[in-house]
């Protein structure tokens, strides 16, 4: 498989990377918005994940914005191989991540940290250990730094996870400190349990366009280097395919 074959790069010649990262990256990332072929899908991201680690946050230029948002669009996906490598991939941008990309990740942790929370408790355990290690990576991003010792506590050490305790942690402490988020974190979870246009109907928004899920509807917005050209108004519905244990379930825990 081609794109296989490039990941292979890495392994038999890594100093060819920098040298041609801007093909590597360009016919990877493209891999990943392949709809018809989750093999190729899951080739191309561990190539990417292969890639990344030879590279920096400036080898990676404009291409950064399209691959974290289109690494986000796996986190749910039902395929196990392919929501644990989005993780692993997720958790190496977060690495590579330094200054001039810090604030536009910041805001795609802030996007994914509730999707991120509820992975802890994934029905694949490899998929949960990633998904572990990944929001450890990502947390620092979002600036709650009289939270970051909860967070190290449950996921710093080799103690066994226990997600539902540290959903509850969290809840006491914004509750605390910060009821905004907490009221935003609430609504995500709401949001995350709806129903979900864009996974039920792939193609609802164009190839060209992100399509991303709100609750009760969904809307399309245009990638990279892309604009607007006209609405969509293409409805369907689903639920999504497994349930995780929600803040909406903690009730007096977060009061």
């Amino acid at each position: 498989m081609a794109v296989r074959g490039l990941g292979n790069i890495v392994d038999g010649a890594p100093v060819k990377v920098k040298k041609h990262k801007k093909l590597l990256l360009d016919v990877l990332i493209g891999a990943l918005h392949d709809i018809f072929s989750s093999e190729v899908i899951g080739e191309s991201m561990k190539a990417l994940a292969k890639v990344l680690k030879e590279l920096k946050e400036k080898d990676i230029g404009s291409s950064f914005k399209d691959l974290t948002q289109q690494i986000r669009t796996y986190f749910d996906d039902e395929d196990d191989a392919l929501r644990l490598v989005a993780f692993v991939l997720f958790g190496i941008l977060a690495r590579l991540t330094k200054k001039k990309r810090k604030a536009y990740f910041a805001e795609q942790v802030r996007k994914s940290w509730v999707t991120l929370l509820l992975h802890l408790q994934d029905p694949s355990p490899e998929v949960s250990m990633e998904c572990r290690a990944t929001f450890h990576l990502c947390f620092p991003f979002l600036g709650l730094k009289r939270l970051q010792h909860v967070i190290n506590k449950h996921l710093g050490g080799p103690d066994e996870l226990k997600p539902e305790e540290l959903q509850v942690d969290i809840c006491r402490h914004l509750a605390r400190e910060n009821a905004e988020l907490l009221k935003s974190l609430y609504s995500t979870t709401i949001t995350y349990f709806s129903i979900d246009e864009c996974r039920q109907t792939p193609d609802i928004c164009s190839p060209k366009i992100m399509c991303i899920n709100n609750f009760g509807s969904y809307q399309c917005e245009c990638r990279e280097s892309y604009v607007p050209s006209n609405g969509n108004t293409i409805l369907c519905q689903g639920r999504r395919f497994w349930k995780l244990t929600d803040f909406t379930q903690l009730g007096e825990e977060c009061g």
